[in-house]
This record gives C-alpha cells, sequence and structure tokens, in this order.
C-alpha cells in the first residue's frame, strides 16, 4: 500500500468500503482523519482513482510511442534503450485493465 497519497498532508489514503442497496462502494479517505481530528477526510472513490492513474498510464505510453517513432527515424543506436523503458511500462497497464 501507500500508493496514493493525501495531497495535503502526504500521508498515505486509506481503503474502505460500504455496501449500499447490495452494491458495494470503495473509496479512499486520509489515514490522519479521525472524527475529525487531523486531516480532513478527502473522500475518493475507487473508480475516480483507477480511471485517473489509467489515463495517465496511457498518456505516458503514447509519450513513448512518439519517442519510439521519432528515435527509429533518427537512428537505431539509442532505441534498444526506449524499447526496454516501453516494456517495462506495459505490463502494468495490463494489469490495470485486469483488475479495476
Amino acid at each position: 500500500s501507500g500508493f496514493v497519497r493525501c495531497g495535503d498532508c502526504g500521508e498515505n489514503m486509506v481503503k474502505r468500503s460500504t455496501t449500499k442497496k447490495g452494491k458495494k462502494y470503495c473509496y479512499y479517505h486520509c489515514s490522519t482523519y479521525k472524527n475529525k481530528e487531523g486531516c480532513s477526510s478527502h473522500l475518493i472513490s475507487e473508480k475516480m482513482i483507477y480511471e485517473v492513474v489509467l489515463d495517465s498510464i496511457k498518456k505516458q505510453i503514447t509519450l513513448l510511442l512518439e519517442a519510439e517513432k521519432i528515435i527509429k527515424k533518427n537512428g537505431m543506436d539509442t532505441y534498444k534503450k526506449v524499447e526496454t523503458v516501453i516494456a517495462s511500462v506495459v505490463p502494468v497497464s495490463y494489469l490495470l485493465f485486469l483488475h479495476p
């Protein structure tokens, strides 16, 4: 854990869930929020975090693919370095697709 941090205090966000009308909802809140003491709750839905992270990864992959095209046009000597970076990023995006 510790992948989601509070934008105000920098501490970890904690995953919580609730069930309403038979449907489970997951959300994150600041770990320092306790009975209105410490930081504020900053309730963020898991779905929202998923969408933001996935969008960010998609943008990074697009940039890497564009960089790959440019490097291929200008010479192959640095291409292998970019290919290695792409190979390390792409599996992360697959994990997000498998575990929404």
